[in-house]
């Protein structure tokens, strides 16, 4: 999952009548951001990637944006526990 469709998943999880369905599914989508975490030198998020999630030389290797974002969905699902 790219950082920009968080925004959207935030949303949908909101109009879902029984939101707690789809949690399986946002959390697998979210496991390569999760890899790439583990394994990054610097623990966080590049700023831009290519296509598919592709690395971006041209990119800053972590952005405070791109964590924020993800700590925001992440704080969206723990209020649907």
């Amino acid at each position: 999952m790219r950082v920009d469709e968080v925004y959207f998943v935030e949303r949908l999880l909101m109009m879902i009548q029984d939101p707690k369905q789809t949690l399986h599914y946002l959390h697998y989508l979210l496991l390569e951001q999760r890899k790439h975490l583990e394994q990054d030198v610097w623990r966080g998020l590049p700023e831009l990637t290519n296509e598919n999630g592709a690395f971006c030389k041209d990119s800053c290797p972590t952005q405070a944006w791109s964590a924020s974002t993800l700590l925001d969905f992440l704080a969206v699902v723990h209020r649907l526990d």
